[in-house]
């Protein structure tokens, strides 16, 4: 059986949510660009992204990589980056960092393989209902 609340959000929230972050990001993307997506969950985000501009190379980078992902997605350790210097134009981490224990060394591990720009997008809990939202 379906969770009502699960499907309410993903229907009404999640997938809104996902097209407004791909819109915004999709738009501040140069042409040709090579983007490793660093905690992409199951690369949703970045799939959409990539269907706005099939002119960007698009991978992922996750922890726990799921069983079906969106986009091609490897495995790492949380902080070290896989990658040599410069290997890629733009890192992007959405809602990433608060999850992480070392967030300053994931962003200089992201400016040491990115070799134009970060996108950050994130997000902090405060107030009595933050987690609940």
């Amino acid at each position: 059986m379906i969770n009502p609340i699960h499907w309410f959000h993903e229907r009404n929230i999640h997938q809104r949510r996902i097209d407004v972050l791909a819109n915004w990001i999709a738009n501040r993307i140069p042409s040709g660009a090579s983007v490793l997506d660093v905690g992409c969950g199951d690369g949703e985000l970045a799939a959409k992204i990539q269907k706005r501009r099939p002119d960007l190379k698009i991978k992922g980078l996750e922890v726990l990589v799921r069983g079906e992902t969106a986009i091609p997605v490897d495995a790492f350790d949380g902080c070290q980056i896989p990658y040599e210097n410069n290997e890629v134009d733009i890192v992007m981490m959405v809602d990433v960092l608060h999850h992480s224990d070392l967030p300053q060394k994931l962003m200089d591990e992201s400016a040491r393989v990115a070799n134009t720009q970060i996108i950050i997008k994130d997000h902090y809990l405060q107030g009595l209902a933050a987690y609940r939202t």
